[in-house]
């Protein structure tokens, strides 16, 4: 198994945003910024071109997953809110291809605008 194919699939396999990027909880902004690009350039397409079609639809939803974590964790109050509310567990399970964001980012909407 090739270094990348570990890379994405310890990604598919998370219980939380961080991992979907291969960092840790505190990481700087700047090695979460580079986790997500360095993730990103890893799932790419055109890297897996010889990938069957099961394989090239997981990459598919990886990518999916990836950029819906770096529009939460790649904004800083975001990241912010995301980081109170995984603390306070307010945040159902999350992680893998089965994370629902659509509840995470509802979460960290509501927080931002109660504290307008």
């Amino acid at each position: 198994m090739k270094k990348e194919e570990t890379h994405y699939k310890k990604a598919i396999r998370t219980d939380d945003l961080y991992r979907h990027i291969g960092c840790k909880r505190g990481a700087s902004f700047n090695k979460v910024k580079d986790g997500i690009k360095h993730t990103l350039l890893k799932i790419h397409p055109d890297k897996h071109a010889s990938a069957g079609e099961a394989e090239k639809k997981k990459l598919h939803q990886l990518m999916c997953c990836v950029n819906e974590t770096k529009e939460i964790l790649g904004d800083r109050l975001r990241r912010h809110v995301y980081n109170l509310l995984l603390r306070k567990g307010v945040l159902p399970p999350h992680g893998g291809l089965n994370t629902d964001f659509a509840t995470i980012n509802k979460a960290i909407d509501d927080v931002i605008s109660t504290a307008k």
